[in-house]
């Protein structure tokens, strides 16, 4: 039986499925997280709704979660979700503050078409349609599995160019702005969109930056067309953070 095969058997079965990404994420896992039950527990558990890495998940954990212990104020933003899984820890961790709101945009369509700048690391070029994801997926996690409160998670599907202007007003105030969104201009308009709105003190993370050449492209532009003196911080050997800082 192949591996392809076997993997394939394991993920019929949810049980199996479960088992197969602890023992795929343990390697990754440093040391001191093991005796962070609660963490270890939420990341195991959307796992299977994300293709992120143990080091994304966690440093999205790591920052929602310093963000409600100082009461840090403005919505949790993700664009480009997938099937839910580093969703579902931004609204697992703000799920006992009333005031924060999550909002989540994606097409569920798959990725719109490239630029001739969206190059993997690789050197493969972009194709439209990839990193498709489900809506019922992120319902799933979210709802049935977590079961938050619907009221404060605001599913937004279309293009991020028809969805995100009308919805900004309704948004506010940014705590925590993850984009995986991979392309050009997917990145590019997100930050000309919401970056004013990420409040000083807040956070942006760009998944793609150090796989998407395009990604990456797009966060240089933005941060020299603003004269942002910003100091990137890598995550692991894809994606970095960064907080914002008053603007001088």
């Amino acid at each position: 039986m192949s591996i392809q095969t076997l993997k394939s058997l394991v993920k019929r079965s949810p049980a199996l499925t479960q088992i197969y990404y602890i023992l795929e994420l343990l390697p990754s896992i440093p040391p001191r997280d093991f005796m962070r039950f609660a963490k270890l527990r939420l990341i195991f558990t959307v796992k299977p709704y994300s293709g992120l890495s143990y080091a994304r998940l966690a440093q999205i954990y790591n920052l929602a979660q310093q963000i409600e212990a100082t009461n840090f104020s403005g919505a949790f933003v993700e664009c480009g979700v997938w099937n839910g899984g580093s969703a579902a820890i931004m609204a697992e961790l703000a799920k006992h503050n009333r005031e924060r709101h999550v909002w989540l945009f994606d097409s569920w369509e798959g990725l719109p078409q490239p630029t001739h700048v969206d190059i993997s690391r690789d050197g493969e070029p972009g194709e439209k349609g990839t990193s498709f994801g489900y809506q019922e997926k992120v319902e799933e996690i979210l709802f049935h599995k977590l079961v938050l409160d619907p009221v404060r998670q605001h599913l937004v599907k279309g293009w991020f160019q028809d969805t995100i202007p009308s919805k900004k007003p309704q948004i506010g105030p940014i705590a925590l702005l993850h984009l995986d969104c991979d392309w050009y201009e997917s990145i590019k308009f997100c930050l000309n969109e919401l970056y004013d709105q990420v409040l000083d003190g807040g956070y942006i993370i760009i998944d793609d930056y150090g796989y998407w050449q395009g990604c990456k492209q797009a966060v240089d532009e933005f941060l020299l067309q603003r004269n942002l003196q910003i100091q990137l911080n890598w995550i692991d050997d894809i994606g970095i953070y960064f907080q914002k800082t008053p603007s001088r």
